[in-house]
């Protein structure tokens, strides 16, 4: 094959793509570190985006030097392709979702998502704020409109749950599964799904996953290791929870307007994502986060607290 003159043979004419899209990958890194980044409508901040970049490139480099070059291209082929020709990333997943009725719980200005359920062949039923139904009619099967649902969803839960009732016994539709992409909706879907005996996670477990000190309180029962914490509902509990914890420490919004006061560790930072399907423990992601300086946490001698083991 010629391009521009020049003859490719296959393995050339593979390289060469190899390389393309990897200059375009570092490409869309650089450009994320400048452009402010947003999700839905809301603009974040991200410290040290050029960190976090490097972080991100030397991220993909650790997945080719793990699982070899031909994978890391086949995976970057995949998300191209999707994109370009509007298919599944991973068409083995249509097999196994195709024709399945999910309900969402909010997100509604998450195209992605959408397009992907409609890769997939998956029937989308969406319940989300009243404003947002004619902009999402289009997009889903169905729309069950709530007003003012961001404040239902959280302090009236059960009305979100009637609404879909209501909906599923007027249309004689039954549901497969429920999920959402909302973080703050987690002990919603987990409240559906238990009332509509769908696959999901226990509403206990969702409600304490959402709420920062019953994750310490739930952790330190199980005697695993945890910094010092102490709950702030109010400023008469300040002065005990800095006493109780000790500095260097920062505080952290458990859920609306408690914080906990937590002591500072030191060292390097790194999530692990797993999930829980059928009683199996499977890993999804090992990242580590930006390194970033903590002046602010160094002791008298100038060295951060460390993580007790």
């Amino acid at each position: 094959m010629k391009i521009f003159g020049v003859r490719f043979g296959f393995l050339k004419l593979v390289s060469l793509f190899g390389i393309l899209l990897l200059l375009t990958l570092t490409a869309a890194i650089v450009v994320a570190m400048f452009v402010q980044p947003s999700i839905h409508s809301c603009q974040m901040y991200v410290p040290r985006k050029t960190a976090s970049g490097m972080i991100a490139i030397d991220s993909v480099a650790s997945y080719a030097q793990r699982e070899g070059f031909v994978v890391l291209l086949q995976e970057l082929a995949s998300i191209l392709t999707s994109n370009l020709f509007d298919s599944p990333p991973v068409p083995e997943m249509k097999e196994l979702v195709a024709g399945s009725h999910l309900l969402m719980v909010g997100g509604a200005r998450t195209p992605t998502a959408l397009r992907r359920a409609r890769q997939l062949n998956v029937r989308m039923t969406l319940v989300d704020d009243e404003s947002m139904r004619s902009w999402s009619e289009q997009a889903v099967g169905s729309f069950i409109g709530i007003a003012d649902f961001g404040r239902v969803s959280v302090s009236e839960p059960q009305v979100v749950l009637q609404a879909v009732r209501r909906h599923l016994e007027a249309s004689g539709e039954k549901l497969d599964g429920v999920f959402t992409l909302v973080e703050d909706h987690g002990p919603l879907v987990s409240l559906i799904g238990e009332a509509l005996s769908l696959p999901c996670s226990p509403l206990k477990a969702a409600q304490t996953a959402r709420n920062k000190y019953l994750v310490r309180k739930a952790m330190e029962s199980k005697s695993l290791p945890v910094p010092r914490f102490w709950l702030i509902e109010s400023e008469n509990d300040a002065t005990q929870a800095a006493a109780h914890v000790g500095f260097p420490a920062f505080l952290k919004p458990v859920y609306g307007v408690q914080m906990i006061l937590e002591s500072l560790l030191g060292g390097n930072e790194v999530q692990l994502e797993l999930m829980i399907h059928n009683g199996k423990l499977g890993v999804l992601q090992v990242a580590r986060s930006s390194l970033l300086s903590r002046h602010a946490g160094r002791g008298s001698e100038g060295e951060a607290p460390q993580a007790r083991d």
